[in-house]
């Protein structure tokens, strides 16, 4: 599947695929951690701090991701992933 979308920064990878967001997070490859959310488990997306390089992503189930992004890029992910889920 091709992504959508991808940034990359300080060692966090975000990439967006049509079906779910990908989200690698660490320099060292041993410690990398890897989180993936399906877009229809996504309920929210805040990103209203502008002077903090990441976006927080909360469940259905509630729980919240804190994904690191470049600060250029932050709003145009945030725009991919709901237009994303809208033709989903």
């Amino acid at each position: 599947m091709d992504p959508i979308f991808q940034t990359k920064v300080w060692g966090s990878v975000v990439t967006l695929f049509p079906d779910h967001l990908s989200h690698k997070d660490g320099v060292v490859k041993a410690f990398t951690k890897e989180t993936n959310i399906s877009l229809d488990q996504i309920a929210s997306i805040d990103s209203q701090s502008p002077v903090t390089p990441h976006i927080i992503i909360e469940t259905t189930g509630g729980k919240k991701h804190k994904i690191v992004v470049n600060m250029k890029e932050k709003e145009a992910l945030v725009s991919a992933i709901y237009e994303a889920k809208a033709k989903k």
